[in-house]
């Protein structure tokens, strides 16, 4: 319900000055009241009553966004959310319990209509939303039923909602990951992920690189890990500007596919998938304003031999080189440093083909431009980049066990003390005293002959611990630094390195993973929360937390706005992530955070706003003006925009 509606109800006219104002305020920007979940909140969902609209007030002080969207709810969502909530027992309709409840409904029917939208886009449902959906039953059967309402029930719902098949699927899901079926499903996904790991190391150690990328097979895309994949019914690989806006022009749906490292469904479309990887000239080198223009299919690894031919570099980059030019636009990527952080710093302006087929530049400063960047590939098809950089250098990356307790105490010096900091957890246990400190320093040093296999080896050391031995990984976390057994199994080292190469790695072990950036000063206090949950299930990740300045150039993206430390689960596809990214990504959200989209996420958009506030309003726009008919959503962006 828009503000021009409810300002005719006599609910609203009940309202003293103050609360109308207050009202008013909160619905500015073209936002939306979800009157259906909001109208129980008096006990009594026959109308809007001005009870009602006191009681969001109330809520809305401490959670601007609660209860509002940007585009109102589906017809299905509300249908889902005003079912669950008439079934409510009369000692739940009062209080703070009815509105936490209506909250829990909305989330529900919101995800439902979310499920049947990725169906329509993909021809299924996967992992991601039915684990999603498996635990927002489960919450709300425990918060409103006291052993009175049975998850049976909200099937019911389901099936009223003219849904069956989605209920079927969830059921089908957790009989699949509970019990025996479980148990038999839990040793398939650790054959095949052993089995994977095992393909990788050996390709690392032939050929210096195990092809950790997305691939068509004539047929079938698939992401890196196999984890994500569809058939699309055209895979087009254009070479010329002509060809994409010719690709564009002609596509109902369309989705653009670079290196594949991506840990979510947003590449894929069933109607037009297209690659850039023939579209991948450097067109511009200027050597005096250390400038480069690219297009937008060109790897990382590939840009980098370029730039240091001439002498040049990025001051920050992440953790892989086999990612597109382009597909790093899409998620603003972000690497972790004191005084820098993320790609978009150094981006000066990109070529666009929009929905309608222009090809336009578009410069920084402009909003479109902010926009594009992390707009994971909504706002259009990327097809050049143009580049700031900065002189060539080598960093001296360093590892070592520190005390844990220590190193969080101490993060501010650590920060001050080195260019950029990073950490290693090894979560699943409470008694974790150790944790692996990077550090990347800038230096004069001139890289040893055999920085390369110095390299590979302590890649290989870490790809054991991670993918196979995560036992003894948890073994020497509970060590202290010093401890014999640390000190064997974890020495300290350091390298000499290109910055390029000690950025990144080439080796990842088959895994799953979701990122949140959170408030710099709340980090400690939210990772703890995540830990505890871990340890209370004994379930082993990788932990990894980074830092960034506020210096982000885009709308949306896990670090903008803020000063923000990243919390990063890095967890093998022999465990089961689906559902414990669901209840990270809970704790997570509920604490500020803001999500990296190129990763696991079950984000909708009301969560978005939560979490982007006024950025999301106007990304949202801005998306709208540019492509109306929504030619660039997949399943997942549809979710979440």
């Amino acid at each position: 319900m828009r503000v021009e509606q409810i300002v005719t109800t006599s609910a609203y006219l009940a309202l003293s000055p103050v609360e109308r104002d207050a009202l008013v305020a909160r619905l500015g920007g073209g936002l939306e009241l979800d009157a259906s979940a909001i109208e129980h909140f008096d006990g009594d969902a026959a109308s809007l009553s001005v009870a009602d609209l006191r009681r969001w007030l109330i809520a809305s002080d401490t959670r601007p966004f609660a209860f509002v969207s940007v585009d109102g709810a589906s017809a299905l969502s509300t249908s889902v959310c005003e079912a669950l909530l008439v079934m409510l027992a009369p000692e739940h309709c009062a209080g703070d319990a009815v509105v936490a409840l209506a909250e829990r409904a909305r989330d529900l029917g919101h995800l439902v209509a979310l499920a049947e939208a990725a169906h329509a886009e993909v021809g299924f449902v996967g992992d991601r939303l039915l684990a999603a959906l498996a635990l927002q039953i489960d919450a709300w059967v425990e918060s409103a039923s006291f052993g009175a309402f049975q998850a049976d029930a909200v099937h019911r719902v389901f099936v009223g909602a003219q849904v069956a098949r989605l209920s079927d699927a969830i059921l089908g899901y957790q009989r699949r990951t509970r019990g025996l079926h479980g148990w038999f499903d839990s040793v398939g996904r650790h054959l095949v992920t052993g089995l994977g790991n095992a393909r990788h190391g050996a390709l690392m150690l032939a050929t210096g690189a195990p092809h950790h990328e997305g691939r068509f097979d004539g047929t079938r895309w698939c992401n890196w890990s196999g984890t994500e994949q569809v058939v699309p019914r055209r895979f087009l690989v254009p070479r010329t500007e002509a060809e994409i806006v010719e690709a564009v022009r002609s596509a109902q749906r369309l989705r653009v596919v670079g290196g594949g490292h991506t840990f979510n469904d947003s590449p894929l479309s069933s109607d037009t998938m297209l690659s850039l990887d023939s579209y991948q000239r450097v067109l511009r080198v200027d050597p005096v304003q250390w400038t480069i223009h690219v297009q937008a299919g060109i790897r990382l690894r590939d840009l980098s031999r370029v730039l240091a031919a001439h002498g040049l570099g990025l001051p920050v980059l992440g953790s892989t080189d086999a990612q597109s030019i382009g597909g790093l636009v899409a998620t603003d990527l972000h690497g972790t440093g004191r005084q820098h952080g993320f790609l978009s710093e150094q981006i000066l302006g990109v070529r666009v083909v929009l929905a309608n087929g222009e090809a336009r530049t578009v410069l920084r400063g402009e909003p479109l431009f902010e926009a594009i960047i992390g707009g994971v590939g909504t706002l259009g098809v990327v097809t050049e980049v143009e580049l700031q950089l900065v002189p060539a250098f080598n960093l001296k990356k360093s590892n070592r066990l520190v005390d844990r307790r220590w190193a969080e105490d101490n993060i501010q010096s650590l920060i001050d003390a080195h260019d950029h900091v990073s950490f290693y957890y090894v979560a699943g246990s409470l008694d974790a005293r150790s944790v692996r400190l990077h550090t990347w320093d800038r230096t004069d040093e001139v890289a040893p002959a055999d920085w390369r296999e110095q390299d590979v080896r302590h890649e290989l050391e870490d790809f054991a611990l991670s993918a196979y031995f995560q036992g003894i990984g948890e073994k020497v976390a509970e060590q202290r630094p010093e401890d014999p057994l640390a000190a064997c199994l974890a020495p300290p080292s350091s390298v000499v390195m290109p910055s390029p190469e000690a950025f990144g790695r080439k080796l990842f072990y088959l895994h799953d993973e979701i990122e949140f950036g959170v408030p710099f000063e709340a980090y400690r206090e939210i990772l703890d929360r995540v830990w505890a949950l871990l340890a209370g299930e004994d379930y082993f990740s990788i932990i990894e937390v980074r830092f960034t300045p506020d210096t982000s150039r885009a709308l949306l993206g896990p670090g903008v706005g803020r000063r923000t430390a990243y919390i990063e689960l890095a967890t093998p596809l022999s465990q089961q992530t689906a559902q414990m990214f669901s209840r990270v990504e809970e704790i997570l959200l509920a604490h500020g955070g803001q999500p990296h989209l190129g990763k696991y996420s079950n984000m909708s958009p009301e969560k978005m706003l939560q979490a982007f506030g006024s950025r999301y309003v106007r990304f949202q726009a801005l998306r709208r003006a540019h492509d109306p008919d929504g030619k660039f959503l997949s399943g997942f962006t549809q979710q979440i925009f």
